[in-house]
């Protein structure tokens, strides 16, 4: 694994030469449209064309559908705090030959922003990742594949004023099968699910622990490695009368600890779950409701539950 960046310029070069060469090749597109629009609407044509935009692409079970959102929240504890979760990724860039193909080959780039208020663990974090996808259809009648990711992800914990890395590897499944993926014969979605297993290393991650009603770094930055086995599903509420705008989405990831480490459990488990309306049927802008509870690596760990209620905002779906 290569090494953690030691400087947060680091960050900010890898965040340059992955997402600034899209927005270059682009430019002069979105240039050409705002001579003949306004130029908000240039940038948002710019926008839904190029990047993906959505809660996180950390390729875990508990934010791989869920939208980027502008959150109040509150936690188990009775506190309240403001959340930031966005994430932004490239168009992937095609790797693998030319031509109908049953194999797909592609890069991505990414880069991300969290950031909660909440006093007994307040977390500022800035990341950017690099990820290569493979993908294997079984038929070109019906999109039935597996899916391999390799993702390596750079974080800059400015509250901390720590770096830490993580590379994963993970397989995943989808299938329209009625067992995983299941569409109206109007046209609108009812649900899709998707299991996926995946091999994780965290290196030079603080952890934290509640103690005394504050979090605690227990540990300044240790390696970790962990199986992760979990699924994320959606379902459409209602899917005829309110046209795919009201969706549950649901995330669980089982991980388990695969080296000797007193500051975590064998087993951990996150469980995540939110419920939003969009607006319109395009699903780019809504508001939502957020449940979390159990140890996030986004959150070092820390064992939480919190809810929150905010405006939902995605794009690529």
């Amino acid at each position: 694994m290569r090494p953690v960046p030691s400087t947060f310029g680091h960050l900010l070069f890898a965040l340059g030469a992955t997402i600034l060469p899209t927005i270059a090749l682009c430019s002069d597109a979105a240039i050409a449209a705002s001579s003949s629009k306004s130029i908000w609407a240039a940038v948002d044509e710019w926008i839904t064309n190029n990047l993906i935009i959505q809660k996180s692409f950390t390729g875990s079970s508990k934010d791989s559908q869920a939208p980027a959102s502008f959150a109040y929240n509150r936690a188990s504890d009775g506190g309240n705090f403001e959340a930031i979760d966005f994430a932004a990724k490239s168009n992937e860039f095609d790797l693998g030959p030319a031509g109908k193909t049953l194999d797909q080959l592609t890069f991505s780039a990414s880069s991300e922003w969290h950031r909660t208020t909440y006093d007994p663990n307040v977390s500022n974090k800035l990341s950017a990742a690099g990820t290569l996808e493979y993908q294997r259809q079984f038929s070109f009648d019906k999109p039935t594949a597996i899916f391999t990711d390799v993702r390596y992800n750079i974080t800059r914990d400015v509250h901390l004023n720590q770096n830490s890395g993580t590379s994963s590897i993970l397989l995943s499944y989808y299938s329209e099968d009625l067992a995983f993926y299941r569409k109206l014969q109007s046209g609108h979605h009812e649900y899709r699910w998707a299991p996926e297993i995946a091999y994780e290393r965290y290196a030079n991650l603080p952890i934290k622990e509640n103690q005394f009603g504050k979090s605690v770094v227990v540990a300044s930055g240790i390696s970790i490695q962990a199986l992760l086995v979990g699924f994320s599903g959606q379902a459409w509420l209602f899917p005829d009368s309110l046209a795919d705008r009201l969706v549950l989405t649901v995330g669980l990831a089982e991980r388990k600890r695969l080296q000797y480490a007193t500051t975590l459990p064998v087993w951990s488990r996150l469980l995540a779950a939110s419920l939003d309306y969009y607006f319109t049927e395009s699903r780019t802008l809504g508001v939502g409701f957020n449940f979390q509870t159990g140890r996030d690596p986004a959150r070092n760990f820390l064992n939480e539950t919190t809810s929150s209620i905010g405006i939902k905002y995605q794009t690529g779906k």
